[in-house]
């Protein structure tokens, strides 16, 4: 099982803010490495941000730019599985960084940990990844970018151990089939709740005729 898990956090709502980088890289089933970086974008900082990652615009004043960091991070994720809780964010922040400057764009394969997890477990009431953390006993500083990498590559981990994923690969496939038979479970649910609608609607149907037959009045049209 070899993927690199990563989270970034971001200075504002615009992809080309990012302000942390966290990095656990998987090789082999285990994490092997950790990277943690501080980021500074050159741009404003949202209050709503700062309260949520706890990063303010003096505390990045003497950290790498983006483009300082880019060679080892091309190096690094180019070619790669790249996994992260909402991918979707973390690669956007990824590509527009890149684009901002005019750089190259790693060719990355990405992973959802929150689309894996929603299938794995779709009886949990959450998927959040505080609340999964807290449902299988995760160490977790939320919302630190080298915490979240760290139990998105965790949760990984042990969805493949459950899966008997050798591999991304299998796990996707494994996760295929899950999502079919979830889906299955869940027709079959909403039929199962349909018959019996139906069927408590046609009780209450019955007791009504029942009750104004012995009251002498006269069953509404349809009724038996």
């Amino acid at each position: 099982m070899n993927f690199i898990a990563i989270d970034f956090e971001t200075a504002n709502g615009s992809r080309n803010s990012a302000c942390s980088l966290g990095i656990a890289v998987v090789r082999e089933g285990a994490i092997v490495e950790r990277r943690y970086s501080l980021i500074n974008p050159h741009m404003s900082f949202q209050r709503y941000c700062c309260y949520i990652h706890g990063i303010t615009e003096s505390a990045v004043r003497q950290a790498p730019t983006f483009a300082d960091l880019y060679p080892e991070l091309f190096r690094l994720f180019d070619g790669q599985v790249i996994a992260a809780h909402n991918a979707a964010f973390d690669i956007a922040v990824l590509r527009a960084s890149c684009e901002a400057r005019g750089l190259k764009m790693p060719k990355v394969d990405p992973f959802c940990s929150v689309e894996m997890s929603r299938i794995a477990w779709p009886e949990l009431p959450h998927h959040r990844l505080n609340s999964l953390a807290e449902e299988f006993g995760l160490e977790l500083n939320h919302h630190n970018a080298i915490g979240d990498a760290t139990a998105c590559a965790q949760l990984i981990l042990l969805c493949a151990d459950q899966f008997g994923a050798n591999n991304i690969e299998e796990l996707r496939g494994m996760l295929a089939i899950k999502a079919r038979r979830n889906r299955d479970t869940e027709r079959a649910r909403k039929k199962k709740l349909e018959q019996e609608l139906a069927a408590q609607r046609e009780i209450e149907r019955d007791a009504k005729a029942r009750a104004e037959a012995v009251l002498g009045l006269p069953c509404p049209a349809g009724a038996k």
